[in-house]
């Protein structure tokens, strides 16, 4: 059921993207739009921030009320009962404007943050892309889930492990990636991981610089 949910919540957060647009910082009182077109970009101010079912988003859910904990490449911390280790990030290519449909009037770059995760408790935890989000694109508040153009890109570059869409058994551990389709002029960005569903107040925080990025042929 947790699963559904978070697929149907990924699934409905991709459509609010505009037609002109990439970026969102969410806010329970206000929201700064960010557009982009072939040349520039502007801001719009909206007086708040409504998530596609309606509702206004909670306080404790804007990324700067979430406790965050960085986790450099190659290094590793604790959230809750589980150990994840940054392991890699990868670009799987770019997804051409003219690919869409006339949906998005820019390029987007399928992005993969690979990890390590350890189940340190004595019951069995599901493990998914979903758990995993943008939060931040060059600065700005996002909230961007992966998605099957970004999960199905990056499968065809990235043969050696597999996205994440499972359980990890007690004492076990498990290697996987989750994708996203991000505007493609981006430079630094941030992923929150927080595989749980009963606190999203605390995540494992990637800090992520164009630099480090590994290209897949």
């Amino acid at each position: 059921m947790n699963n559904i949910k978070k697929f149907l919540a990924a699934v409905l957060a991709t459509t609010m993207v505009f037609a002109v647009g990439c970026s969102e910082e969410e806010s329970s009182s206000e929201a700064k739009v960010v557009y982009y077109d072939d040349s520039n970009e502007y801001t719009q101010e909206a007086e708040a921030y409504e998530n596609s079912a309606g509702e206004v988003v909670a306080e404790d859910r804007i990324a700067e009320n979430v406790k965050a904990t960085p986790v450099k490449k190659g290094e590793s911390a604790e959230l809750g009962t589980m150990n994840v280790e940054f392991v890699d990030v990868y670009s799987a290519g770019i997804i051409e404007s003219s690919d869409m449909g006339g949906e998005y009037n820019y390029n987007r770059e399928v992005i993969a943050v690979s990890c390590n995760l350890t189940n340190n408790s004595d019951a069995t935890e599901n493990v998914s892309a979903f758990d995993f989000v943008v939060k931040y694109l060059d600065g700005d508040e996002t909230e961007l889930y992966t998605g099957s153009e970004a999960m199905l890109g990056a499968q065809e570059k990235i043969t050696d492990i597999e996205s994440f869409n499972s359980d990890v058994e007690p004492g076990s551990s498990l290697s996987g990636y989750a994708a996203f389709a991000v505007y493609s002029e981006w430079e630094t960005m941030t992923i929150y991981y927080n595989p749980t569903d009963d606190d999203k107040n605390e995540a494992i925080s990637f800090e992520i610089t164009r630099d480090m990025v590994q290209q897949l042929g």
